[in-house]
């Protein structure tokens, strides 16, 4: 049965919502937190099977991910194309939710340091992202953990968009912040430092306490910290990564890897789960956004399952029908422009093909004019240089 919020009953009937907020609050499965919000109510939540059955299903997901990532179902070099163009797709994300237009190009160029030394917006971000997915990400243990990260990770480019958004305080902001929709002020921060650490402080206790399934502290935390909002700009960029990094520790770096890009395509849902939970009516009830956020969390990794079964039917169908058509002496070099076309971003560079495959540029120039003169089968993008090369897949398909 779908857990009921208190808000829609009271609605209808506003006693017994006052009654069931007391048997949910002093039932035997509640956990509290001893936190208690603006509204004077203490946070909690009750285990309930709609909860299970979505960590149950995370974790199936994760299984899945496992086993395809540790098998030979894909070649190693297109898992961790797989991985780049998620993490590229995460991050774009996360830059979304808060209005910062970034593009995969730019984020790739990044990642593949092809920059200047000069100061490059995402930077932080991107390097703390990578981080996750080739050392453990290290648990907060206090409020200096999370500024110390949120300079490396936001602070040069927050004094870029706006020096004023710089944190203030000893830790974090001094002064009061609201979050708006258009003209409607639909947040507003904890006011005070003091009262921001005590609350942060709070919320890590949660996020470190090992008696509670890591989701539903993750889910938690993160609730804790975009209703605290702790600095005047890029909690949420901050927050997602926060949960980024904690979901690292458990699961398949794919999946720690999909926080945002599942709140970027439920971007309502997510929003509206902090709207519901910080209703007074609500009294406190962390249950309802516990079970948005798992619900919305699995369907960006059910999408990112379903992405990746398609691609690798795709993969090997078409590297079927290539196979069947061009001499060995081609197969290495289509078959990893295949791998980019499907897995990856953008397309290769020639650079990229010369020091993949050990070719000359001139070999591979050789190598595609002989392809192409007798299928047209690769893509050469000259809209922007460095010419991007990738499979014309439409091609392929209709190669009898």
């Amino acid at each position: 049965m779908k857990y009921v919020q208190l808000k829609k009953i009271f609605h209808i009937d506003e006693q017994e919502s006052n009654e069931l907020y007391y048997r949910r609050f002093n039932g035997e499965t509640t956990h509290k937190f001893g936190i208690k919000l603006d509204n004077g109510y203490e946070c909690f939540y009750l285990i309930n099977d709609e909860m299970l059955f979505l960590i149950d299903k995370i974790y199936m997901i994760n299984t899945w991910l496992e086993k395809i990532m540790s098998s030979n179902v894909l070649p190693n070099s297109a898992k961790n194309y797989l991985i780049v163009s998620t993490l590229i797709e995460e991050i774009k994300s996360s830059n979304q939710m808060e209005g910062i237009y970034s593009t995969r190009k730019e984020l790739k160029d990044i990642i593949r340091g092809n920059t200047s030394k000069r100061y490059k917006r995402f930077y932080g971000m991107i390097n703390k992202y990578e981080k996750l997915r080739k050392e453990q990400f290290l648990l907060l243990n206090s409020v200096s953990d999370i500024r110390k990260l949120y300079d490396e990770i936001l602070l040069e480019d927050i004094i870029k968009e706006d020096v004023k958004d710089k944190p203030d305080g000893i830790i974090f902001r001094k002064e009061t912040v609201e979050i708006s929709s258009g003209t409607k002020i639909i947040h507003k921060g904890i006011v005070g430092e003091n009262n921001i650490i005590e609350m942060i402080e709070k919320a890590l206790k949660v996020l470190n306490d090992e008696n509670i399934n890591f989701l539903i502290r993750v889910a938690v935390f993160h609730y804790l910290f975009e209703y605290t909002h702790p600095f005047y700009n890029g909690n949420g960029r901050m927050g997602r990564f926060l949960a980024s990094g904690y979901l690292s520790n458990h699961l398949n770096i794919l999946c720690a890897l999909q926080l945002s890009i599942a709140c970027n395509h439920n971007n309502k849902k997510y929003y509206d789960a902090f709207a519901l939970t910080n209703d007074i009516r609500n009294k406190g009830d962390l249950t309802v956004f516990i079970i948005y956020f798992l619900e919305i969390y699995l369907s960006g990794l059910e999408e990112l399952k379903d992405q990746i079964e398609n691609t690798m039917s795709t993969y090997n169908h078409m590297l079927k029908k290539i196979c069947d058509y061009l001499d060995n002496k081609y197969k290495m070099l289509v078959e990893l422009v295949l791998q980019i076309t499907l897995f990856g971003v953008d397309g290769f560079e020639m650079s990229q093909l010369v020091k993949i495959t050990n070719y000359t540029e001139q070999t591979i120039r050789a190598m595609i004019k002989v392809i192409n003169k007798k299928y047209n089968i690769i893509k050469i993008d000259k809209q922007h240089k460095p010419y991007k090369y990738s499979i014309d897949l439409d091609v392929v398909s209709g190669l009898e």
